[in-house]
């Protein structure tokens, strides 16, 4: 009797390798081999608000539910993974893309010369120091403390007694010093 329950178990559960995907419907539909190289297509059932689209030659697993036939509950691809530590979680792909929950922090990555990009109709608030290696750039200008960047030019001249030997020009936009024009002699001191 144990034998018959066990074989049952295991034609009810099964471990199949994806042959081919068909993402078009509402649910996706997965070509997978199974039993005995038996090959059938098979509803993927997938968390509401997460999809993925696995590549051929990644495994599943099948579960045969009767009458009303069986389904995908998981796709795996040991070909592509992340390295976690304890209660880490991460999303990634085949680039080494990945958005991962580490216990130091969020870390987000997009392949080289991918852009992550951010669409909030209501802003992008971030609390605490913000590092940027690379540019800054900006469609609108700058603010600080809510107030907008100032826009204009700013003019310096460095006269003496005998009347004004340079001048600098410069000129500000959101903000920021995009430009600055010297005219004759003029000395500009960091401190």
């Amino acid at each position: 009797m144990t034998n018959r329950v066990s074989k049952i178990v295991q034609s009810m559960i099964f471990r199949g390798a994806v042959k081919k995907v068909d993402d078009g419907k509402k649910v996706q539909s997965i070509q997978t081999s199974g039993l005995g190289g038996y090959v059938d297509d098979f509803e993927h059932v997938q968390p509401y608000g997460f999809r993925s689209r696995a590549f051929v030659g990644a495994q599943s697993i099948v579960a045969r539910l009767g009458a009303v036939g069986a389904l995908i509950g998981w796709v795996f691809d040991g070909r592509y993974k992340v390295t976690l530590a304890e209660g880490e979680v991460a999303i990634f792909d085949d680039q080494g893309q990945k958005v991962h929950l580490k216990r130091n922090g969020i870390e987000i990555a997009a392949k080289a010369g991918n852009t992550v990009d951010v669409s909030a109709s209501g802003g992008v608030n971030v609390t605490g120091d913000t590092d940027v290696t690379g540019s800054v750039n900006s469609t609108s200008g700058y603010k600080f403390a809510g107030a907008d960047g100032k826009t204009g030019f700013l003019t310096v001249s460095d006269t003496t007694a005998v009347g004004t030997i340079g001048t600098a020009t410069i000129a500000i936009a959101g903000g920021i010093i995009t430009n600055v024009t010297v005219t004759g002699t003029f000395i500009w001191l960091e401190t």
